[in-house]
């Protein structure tokens, strides 16, 4: 093997053959993708461009015949900062308002023959700066109902201020289950 991507393209498909002979299959972050791995393979991608590296992103993916689970973390990391201007949490990094998390839209950029094999989007809150369950509901949401609201809607039925006049009563299931959300900002919408 000549180097790392060698590397991880053998485990990959090592793993997916044993997989595909117990009737299942593979699936990870886009790094699985590189190289020469089964189509079998399903890749969760998160990375949307290049940026000097390897990168797998999900319309490469997709044109190579690998299903995707698309996780942008331009519109899904929700460990990134909100639109408050005196939040009391770390964020890792990056700016996620709502209102772009309600624009996702996993087929972006990928060609129509292949957006058969977009099989869904995910919001993820990863915990390196969650200090415990009241900072994780805090930084999940509402942005969490917005990235909902786009999968199930799709782009086509999307409408922004239709989700602003449904806010309050999401907040209300949001307060009904006991969960810990921004109540600071209106994050643009009606409280």
């Amino acid at each position: 093997l000549k180097d790392e991507n060698a590397l991880q393209a053998w485990l990959t498909t090592r793993f997916a053959r044993y997989l595909e002979a117990k009737g299942r299959r593979v699936i990870g972050w886009d790094e699985i993708l590189n190289g020469d791995v089964p189509s079998s393979a399903i890749g969760m991608s998160w990375r949307t461009a290049r940026h000097g590296r390897e990168v797998m992103t999900a319309a490469e993916a997709a044109a190579r015949g690998h299903e995707v689970v698309c996780t942008p973390n331009s519109f899904c990391y929700l460990d990134y900062a909100q639109e408050l201007d005196e939040d009391p949490f770390c964020y890792i990094g990056g700016f996620l308002p709502l209102k772009r998390c309600y624009w996702f839209d996993p087929a972006a950029g990928v060609a129509e023959a292949d957006r058969h094999r977009i099989i869904g989007g995910q919001g993820n809150c990863w915990s390196e700066y969650t200090v415990n369950r009241f900072d994780l509901e805090w930084k999940t949401w509402p942005r969490a109902c917005a990235i909902a609201e786009a999968l199930w809607s799709g782009p086509e039925r999307r409408d922004w201020d239709d989700f602003r006049r449904n806010a309050p009563a999401y907040y209300a299931q949001l307060e009904q289950l006991g969960l810990s959300w921004n109540k600071e900002t209106d994050h643009g919408l009606p409280a």
